[in-house]
């Protein structure tokens, strides 16, 4: 009898889709139900390619790049949150080179702060929601109560940070970097 050599499977290279994902669909001040709606699939999905657990087929993964305007190479090897302020230099008039740099180096810790934050705020709301469902006293769903209005004012902050963000970064640029 002849041997059959076993068919080995190639573990696939990790890849930046999901942290990209989610950057950007934060940069879009997006919920993931919405961003779901607009390509057509779950918002399960969404969450599961987010966190690293999925990755979606090529169909959908093609339909995420266009939806963001990036290409396929730029999602899945790069992480986008790490090279932002290089895509997307702004030059600031009558700046001096310590000028820009002092600028561009303020930009990137804004945008990674407001990206640590969104990371906080979806952490405490999963947290708060799976403690909601729980039955506990009336008392606890009080605190509850005020935590959710406390993540209320959190996402108001975000939200205002990352519109900030899309006020600095002028749209020729934007539009210039969607076609990258």
């Amino acid at each position: 009898m002849q041997q059959q050599e076993k068919k080995r499977k190639s573990i696939p290279k990790p890849t930046h889709l999901g942290k990209n994902l989610k950057f950007l669909r934060r940069l879009n001040a997006l919920s993931q139900q919405e961003l779901a709606t607009a390509l057509g699939i779950n918002r399960n999905n969404i969450a599961s390619y987010e966190s690293g657990y999925a990755e979606p087929n090529a169909k959908t993964c093609l339909k995420i790049c266009e939806f963001f305007g990036k290409s396929p190479l730029q999602m899945l090897d790069t992480i986008m949150v790490d090279h932002l302020v290089e895509d997307v230099h702004v030059i600031l008039p009558k700046a001096d080179d310590t000028k820009q740099e002092m600028f561009d180096e303020a930009l990137d810790r804004f945008m990674h702060q407001t990206n640590e934050m969104t990371k906080m705020y979806d952490g405490y709301s999963l947290l708060i929601d799976m403690k909601k469902s729980s039955p506990e006293n009336k008392v606890a769903n009080e605190l509850f109560a005020s935590y959710t209005d406390l993540l209320d004012l959190l996402y108001t902050l975000i939200r205002l940070n990352w519109d900030i963000m899309h006020s600095i970064v002028p749209s020729d640029i934007t539009e210039q970097n969607r076609t990258k």
